[in-house]
C-alpha cells in the first residue's frame, strides 16, 4: 500500500545527508540483481554499481554491490 509514494526516497535521502554532514565520505550497498527498482531508486540518489557479487544471497541469487562518493 506504501509503494510508489516516495517514502523511501525521502528516508534514504535524510540517512544520507545525515551520514555525509557527519563526515562519511562514501556507502556501500548490496541489492539484488533481479531487484530492478531498488537498482533504480539507488542510482536516482547517486550510487553507481561496482561489481557483482555471485551466490551473495542464501538462495543463490548475485548480488549487486553499489557505491556512493559524497562530494
Amino acid at each position: 500500500a506504501y509503494r510508489s509514494r516516495g517514502i523511501g526516497r525521502r528516508l534514504l535521502r535524510r540517512l544520507l545527508l545525515r551520514l555525509e554532514r557527519n563526515g562519511v565520505v562514501r556507502v556501500f550497498l548490496m541489492v539484488r540483481e533481479s531487484n530492478d527498482v531498488a537498482i533504480a531508486l539507488y542510482r536516482s540518489l547517486g550510487f553507481r554499481r561496482v561489481r557483482r557479487v555471485p551466490e551473495y544471497y542464501g538462495d543463490g541469487e548475485t548480488a549487486i554491490r553499489m557505491r556512493l562518493e559524497f562530494d
